[in-house]
């Protein structure tokens, strides 16, 4: 699995990022990407599948892997700084 954000996606919303002494963030990146995914199973795809299932037939999980990376680059560097980083 790759992480949806990189250091430099990073580094656009907090330049500064590599002054705190860590020059690596991939773990936070990876551990932020999962967390995404795993928000979204839980609270957004029971919602879509309800809204939008009309033949009343049980709509499969969540597949990440039909995700597309770049669509979720900012929710993921937010994450990261929010629970992983800046805290």
């Amino acid at each position: 699995m790759t992480a949806y954000a990189t250091l430099n996606d990073l580094l656009e919303v907090e330049p500064s990022i590599q002054d705190y002494g860590v020059l690596d963030w991939d773990a936070e990146l990876a551990k932020s990407t999962k967390e995404v995914q795993r928000i979204l199973a839980v609270r957004w795809w029971p919602q879509f599948s309800r809204d939008y299932n009309t033949t009343g037939q049980q709509f499969p999980k969540l597949n990440a892997d039909l995700l597309t990376d770049s669509q979720w680059t900012q929710a993921t560097v937010y994450h990261a700084l929010a629970y992983h980083i800046c805290p």
